[in-house]
């Protein structure tokens, strides 16, 4: 009984990852983890980051094909989040 509801728990979970690894959603996403990189990198006091960590990125951006998307003003995101939420009432 316990493999049977293992299994089905996996096969969902499967699933589901596979619909989210887009290239679209991996490019996105993976934007956005390297955007963080970047800008912490950049920030910190240190210079050496700046000649190690920056030229690492930007190889896995291109093995990765993930541009350096522009970024959407803080504003924008808040409205899309907001307004991309689901409907509680199933609307």
């Amino acid at each position: 009984m316990q493999n049977l509801i293992l299994r089905t728990i996996l096969t969902f979970a499967m699933k589901f990852i596979s619909d989210m690894l887009t290239k679209e959603n991996v490019q996105k996403y993976g934007d956005k983890i390297f955007d963080l990189i970047e800008d912490f990198v950049a920030d910190s006091e240190t210079t050496i980051d700046d000649t190690i960590v920056l030229p690492i990125v930007a190889k896995f951006r291109s093995f990765l094909d993930i541009p350096d998307l522009p970024d959407e003003p803080r504003e924008r995101r808040r409205e899309d989040s907001l307004t991309n939420m689901p409907d509680p009432a199933g609307n």
